[in-house]
């Protein structure tokens, strides 16, 4: 993906309802932000498989 669209990684900030859903999607958590008001969670994930499976694997 980082050759074609200049990233490698997706982040989001997911709500605490909303983590097992990305969780199902392939997102690894990197941890809960240090607001301690807030009830989100730092999620990413690496769109380098994402990429190799569209192009059938014949990017890096």
């Amino acid at each position: 993906m980082s050759l074609i669209a200049g990233c490698r990684y997706l982040l989001v900030d997911a709500k605490e309802s909303s983590v097992r859903f990305y969780e199902r999607h392939g997102f690894a958590r990197l941890g809960e932000l240090p607001d301690a008001e807030s009830d989100l969670t730092s999620m990413y994930v690496d769109l380098l498989p994402v990429a190799r499976a569209v192009s059938g694997g014949n990017r890096p």
